[in-house]
Protein backbone atom coordinates (compact mmCIF):
# COMPACT_ATOMS: atom_id res chain seq x y z
CA UNK A 1 0.00 0.00 0.00
CA UNK A 2 1.16 3.50 -0.78
CA UNK A 3 1.16 5.76 2.21
CA UNK A 4 -0.27 9.23 1.78
CA UNK A 5 2.30 12.05 1.81
CA UNK A 6 1.99 14.66 4.50
CA UNK A 7 2.67 17.91 2.69
CA UNK A 8 2.67 21.30 4.29
CA UNK A 9 0.52 24.07 2.85
CA UNK A 10 3.68 25.74 1.51
CA UNK A 11 4.74 22.54 -0.30
CA UNK A 12 1.31 22.19 -1.87
CA UNK A 13 1.43 25.82 -3.10
CA UNK A 14 4.92 25.23 -4.57
CA UNK A 15 3.69 22.11 -6.39
CA UNK A 16 0.69 23.97 -7.84
CA UNK A 17 2.88 26.90 -8.94
CA UNK A 18 5.36 24.47 -10.48
CA UNK A 19 2.60 22.73 -12.45
CA UNK A 20 1.30 26.08 -13.69
CA UNK A 21 4.80 27.11 -14.84
CA UNK A 22 5.26 23.79 -16.64
CA UNK A 23 1.87 24.24 -18.34
CA UNK A 24 2.77 27.76 -19.50
CA UNK A 25 6.12 26.53 -20.84
CA UNK A 26 4.40 23.71 -22.75
CA UNK A 27 1.95 26.17 -24.33
CA UNK A 28 4.83 28.48 -25.32
CA UNK A 29 6.69 25.52 -26.83
CA UNK A 30 3.61 24.52 -28.86
CA UNK A 31 3.27 28.07 -30.20
CA UNK A 32 6.94 28.16 -31.23
CA UNK A 33 6.67 24.77 -32.96
CA UNK A 34 3.53 25.88 -34.80
CA UNK A 35 5.17 29.13 -35.99
CA UNK A 36 8.29 27.30 -37.18
CA UNK A 37 6.09 24.81 -39.04
CA UNK A 38 4.17 27.65 -40.74
CA UNK A 39 7.41 29.40 -41.71
CA UNK A 40 8.75 26.19 -43.30
CA UNK A 41 5.47 25.65 -45.12
CA UNK A 42 5.53 29.23 -46.49
CA UNK A 43 9.15 28.79 -47.62
CA UNK A 44 8.24 25.56 -49.43
CA UNK A 45 5.30 27.25 -51.16
CA UNK A 46 7.54 30.10 -52.35
CA UNK A 47 10.13 27.63 -53.62
CA UNK A 48 7.68 25.47 -55.59
CA UNK A 49 6.72 26.70 -59.08
CA UNK A 50 3.06 25.72 -58.60
CA UNK A 51 1.72 26.73 -55.23
CA UNK A 52 -0.91 24.62 -53.51
CA UNK A 53 -2.36 27.91 -52.29
CA UNK A 54 -3.30 28.74 -55.88
CA UNK A 55 -5.39 25.59 -56.19
CA UNK A 56 -7.06 26.19 -52.84
CA UNK A 57 -7.88 29.80 -53.69
CA UNK A 58 -9.29 28.91 -57.09
CA UNK A 59 -11.44 26.18 -55.58
CA UNK A 60 -12.80 28.67 -53.06
CA UNK A 61 -13.74 31.01 -55.92
CA UNK A 62 -11.94 34.02 -54.46
CA UNK A 63 -10.77 35.33 -57.80
CA UNK A 64 -12.88 38.49 -57.79
CA UNK A 65 -11.28 41.51 -56.12
CA UNK A 66 -12.99 43.34 -53.28
CA UNK A 67 -14.87 46.54 -53.95
CA UNK A 68 -12.82 48.31 -51.32
CA UNK A 69 -9.61 49.75 -52.74
CA UNK A 70 -6.23 50.40 -51.28
CA UNK A 71 -3.79 53.13 -52.10
CA UNK A 72 -1.87 51.88 -55.13
CA UNK A 73 1.13 53.51 -56.75
CA UNK A 74 3.36 52.85 -59.71
CA UNK A 75 6.77 54.38 -60.31
CA UNK A 76 9.75 54.08 -62.59
CA UNK A 77 12.68 52.01 -61.39
CA UNK A 78 15.60 53.60 -59.58
CA UNK A 79 17.31 50.79 -57.68
CA UNK A 80 19.01 51.18 -54.31
CA UNK A 81 21.68 49.12 -52.62
CA UNK A 82 19.19 47.88 -50.03
CA UNK A 83 19.15 44.18 -49.14
CA UNK A 84 16.90 42.09 -51.38
CA UNK A 85 16.92 38.85 -53.32
CA UNK A 86 20.06 38.18 -55.35
CA UNK A 87 19.95 38.03 -59.16
CA UNK A 88 21.06 34.95 -61.11
CA UNK A 89 21.38 33.89 -64.74
CA UNK A 90 18.63 31.23 -64.53
CA UNK A 91 15.16 32.67 -65.43
CA UNK A 92 13.41 30.26 -63.03
CA UNK A 93 15.69 31.33 -60.19
CA UNK A 94 15.08 34.95 -61.16
CA UNK A 95 11.33 34.35 -60.93
CA UNK A 96 11.79 32.76 -57.50
CA UNK A 97 13.91 35.75 -56.43
CA UNK A 98 11.24 38.15 -57.72
CA UNK A 99 8.58 36.23 -55.73
CA UNK A 100 10.79 36.29 -52.63
CA UNK A 101 11.27 40.07 -52.71
CA UNK A 102 7.52 40.56 -53.30
CA UNK A 103 6.80 38.26 -50.35
CA UNK A 104 9.02 40.43 -48.10
CA UNK A 105 7.38 43.58 -49.45
CA UNK A 106 3.87 42.19 -48.97
CA UNK A 107 4.66 41.21 -45.38
CA UNK A 108 5.48 44.87 -44.73
CA UNK A 109 2.37 45.96 -46.68
CA UNK A 110 0.15 43.76 -44.50
CA UNK A 111 1.88 45.25 -41.44
CA UNK A 112 1.34 48.76 -42.94
CA UNK A 113 5.02 49.61 -42.34
CA UNK A 114 6.77 51.69 -44.99
CA UNK A 115 10.05 51.40 -43.04
CA UNK A 116 9.81 47.60 -43.13
CA UNK A 117 9.10 47.69 -46.88
CA UNK A 118 11.91 50.16 -47.70
CA UNK A 119 14.69 47.58 -48.35
CA UNK A 120 12.53 45.91 -51.01
CA UNK A 121 11.53 49.04 -52.98
CA UNK A 122 13.19 51.16 -55.65
CA UNK A 123 13.92 54.75 -54.64
CA UNK A 124 11.21 56.13 -56.94
CA UNK A 125 8.57 53.70 -55.66
CA UNK A 126 9.52 54.38 -52.03
CA UNK A 127 9.45 58.16 -52.58
CA UNK A 128 5.93 57.93 -54.05
CA UNK A 129 4.57 57.05 -50.58
CA UNK A 130 4.25 58.66 -47.20
CA UNK A 131 3.75 56.40 -44.19
CA UNK A 132 0.08 57.44 -44.07
CA UNK A 133 -0.42 56.61 -47.77
CA UNK A 134 1.32 53.25 -47.38
CA UNK A 135 -0.74 52.34 -44.29
CA UNK A 136 -3.99 53.24 -46.05
CA UNK A 137 -7.35 53.01 -44.32
CA UNK A 138 -7.61 51.00 -41.12
CA UNK A 139 -10.84 49.27 -42.11
CA UNK A 140 -11.00 46.78 -43.66
CA UNK A 141 -7.73 45.46 -42.28
CA UNK A 142 -5.08 43.70 -44.34
CA UNK A 143 -5.10 40.13 -43.09
CA UNK A 144 -2.69 38.04 -45.19
CA UNK A 145 -1.46 37.50 -48.74
CA UNK A 146 -0.61 34.76 -51.23
CA UNK A 147 1.88 35.00 -54.09
CA UNK A 148 0.02 33.51 -57.03
CA UNK A 149 2.27 33.76 -60.08
CA UNK A 150 5.34 35.37 -61.58
CA UNK A 151 6.30 36.14 -65.16
CA UNK A 152 9.18 37.64 -67.12
CA UNK A 153 8.11 40.98 -68.62
CA UNK A 154 11.51 41.96 -69.99
CA UNK A 155 14.19 39.28 -70.06
CA UNK A 156 16.77 39.74 -67.34
CA UNK A 157 15.34 43.08 -66.23
CA UNK A 158 11.61 43.28 -65.34
CA UNK A 159 9.31 40.72 -63.75
CA UNK A 160 5.62 40.74 -62.90
CA UNK A 161 4.28 39.10 -59.76
CA UNK A 162 0.60 38.61 -58.94
CA UNK A 163 -0.53 38.48 -55.30
CA UNK A 164 -3.85 38.14 -53.52
CA UNK A 165 -4.36 40.42 -50.52
CA UNK A 166 -7.03 39.14 -48.13
CA UNK A 167 -9.03 41.66 -46.11
CA UNK A 168 -10.93 41.39 -42.84
CA UNK A 169 -13.72 43.56 -41.46
CA UNK A 170 -14.76 43.19 -37.82
CA UNK A 171 -12.88 39.88 -37.65
CA UNK A 172 -14.64 38.35 -40.68
CA UNK A 173 -13.29 37.83 -44.22
CA UNK A 174 -14.09 40.91 -46.25
CA UNK A 175 -12.83 40.17 -49.75
CA UNK A 176 -9.69 39.86 -51.81
CA UNK A 177 -7.69 42.43 -53.76
CA UNK A 178 -5.64 41.23 -56.72
CA UNK A 179 -2.33 43.11 -56.84
CA UNK A 180 0.07 43.21 -59.79
CA UNK A 181 3.61 44.08 -58.69
CA UNK A 182 6.53 45.02 -60.93
CA UNK A 183 10.00 43.87 -59.90
CA UNK A 184 13.22 45.14 -61.49
CA UNK A 185 16.64 43.52 -61.44
CA UNK A 186 19.49 45.95 -61.01
CA UNK A 187 22.84 44.16 -60.97
CA UNK A 188 22.43 41.54 -58.27
CA UNK A 189 19.34 43.04 -56.59
CA UNK A 190 15.62 42.58 -57.11
CA UNK A 191 13.37 45.48 -56.02
CA UNK A 192 9.65 46.22 -56.24
CA UNK A 193 9.16 49.17 -58.61
CA UNK A 194 5.39 49.45 -58.79
CA UNK A 195 2.05 48.02 -57.66
CA UNK A 196 -1.38 48.16 -59.26
CA UNK A 197 -4.71 46.72 -58.21
CA UNK A 198 -6.54 44.81 -60.94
Amino acid sequence: MVSELNLSKRDKVLIVVGLIVIGVLLIALLIVVRNVSRARENARELASPTSTATTQIQSQNLLSPSASSTSVRSATATATAAPSATATEDPNKDLNSAKAVVSNFMEAYVNRSLDQARPYMTDAFYNSYSQADFAGVSSPSRDRFDIISAEVKQSGAVYGVKAYLYLKLNGADSGTNVLQLDVVKDGTKFLVSGMNQS
